[in-house]
């Protein structure tokens, strides 16, 4: 069977250094690798919040799509344009794939939350098939968004090999943190935690972007200073990839307080190298870190965090257990080449266009 075609829509830069973009990015190389024509189509405009002018050019680019293309649509674009994919349902064979639902993003008002629901369920209805990058959010589509079961697939990003962190190897304990700077991403809950381990021996380097939320970005430094702990924590920003290897080598403990993800891929980057994980948060944050290799707590607890936390400084068992723990887990992290696998299972067998129905999802 000749591999299948696909077009891949994306909103804004495919570089973008974010872990949607980065599963993205890693199932286009996937398919190119397993012979897959693959055509990636960049969207200008401020997504999920397009103008007018962002949703005509990509009507633009869809119709110029020859008919009964497969064409993948990444969910921060998808999930807004409910008209567009309604107006080429009969046309194209629309692939939604959906990190986590719009309206779980923190910071969004509940009326914005409540149009993202109607938008996105209305979007969805016109997909002939959906993807999702976790059981917690293909649970949440089937549950909330009426999606059926037999039109959505998951498929969980995988992992580039990657050696063992080395550690601090018994300075101070080097906490990472790699994630953008955004509300959602809990940084504030992780400040508020480790103000009340001040007496451990810790530093924390936070890895990520301050650009893409600057109110967020902001309001973490000043909460540092008004801390007190300006001399312990250090933002980073988005680094390249030698200067996140460092990062990646010296540290000792993964932590990470997201109220929500949709899968969260840094924890299988975390684990990729052995290194043990103290994470909260909703969504697939329970379903993704190994129970061996850290503790999980739920989102927007500080007192559980640092609880948590706590554990790793004060018991040496629980740590060398954790270590062990992470360890183990490294052989059963998911490649790449598996994702691409499925992926390329699923193009090859989907319906097209007057072959089959879309998902039927009630708008």
């Amino acid at each position: 069977m000749t591999p299948a075609a696909l077009d891949v829509v994306v909103p804004g830069a495919l570089a973008t250094l974010t872990g949607g973009y980065g599963y993205d990015r890693a199932v286009i190389d996937a398919l190119r690798s397993r012979g897959h024509a693959v055509t990636v189509h960049e969207l200008d405009g401020d997504w999920p919040h397009p103008d007018g002018d962002a949703r005509a050019a990509a009507a633009t680019t869809l119709a110029a799509l020859p008919a009964a293309r497969r064409v993948l649509i990444d969910g921060l674009a998808f999930g807004v344009l409910p008209e567009l994919a309604r107006a080429e349902r009969d046309r194209l064979a629309l692939i939604a794939l959906v990190h986590h639902p719009l309206a779980l993003e923190s910071g969004v008002s509940d009326r914005d939350a409540r149009a993202f629901e109607r938008s996105e369920r209305r979007a969805l209805a016109a997909a002939m098939q959906v993807v999702t990058t976790s059981p917690a959010t293909t649970r949440a589509l089937v549950a909330d968004y009426g999606v059926p079961v037999p039109c959505v697939a998951t498929i969980p990003p995988g992992t580039d090999p990657a050696p063992l962190s080395l550690g601090s190897f018994g300075g101070a304990t080097n906490l990472l943190s790699v994630a953008t700077l955004s509300r959602r991403k809990g940084h504030d809950v992780l400040l508020n935690a480790l103000a009340t381990l001040v007496d451990r021996d810790w530093r924390l380097h936070c890895v990520g972007s301050a650009t893409r939320d600057p109110a967020t970005a902001a309001a973490l430094h000043d909460q540092t200073v008004r801390l007190g702990l300006e001399g312990r924590v250090s933002f980073d920003g988005e680094l390249g990839t030698t200067a996140l290897a460092a990062r990646w080598a010296e540290a000792d403990l993964f932590v990470l307080a997201s109220r929500h993800e949709g899968y969260g891929m840094v924890f299988d980057e975390a684990i990729a190298r052995g290194l043990p994980i103290v994470a909260s948060g909703a969504g697939a944050v329970a379903d993704t870190v190994p129970v061996a290799a850290g503790r999980v707590v739920p989102p927007d607890d500080v007192d559980a965090l640092a609880a948590a936390l706590a554990i790793w400084f004060d018991d040496s068992t629980a740590r060398d257990e954790w270590r062990a723990g992470a360890r183990d887990a490294r052989a059963s992290v998911r490649s790449w080449r598996t994702v691409g696998e499925e992926f390329g299972h699923l193009l090859n067998t989907m319906a097209r266009p007057g072959d089959a129905r879309s998902t039927g999802v009630s708008a």
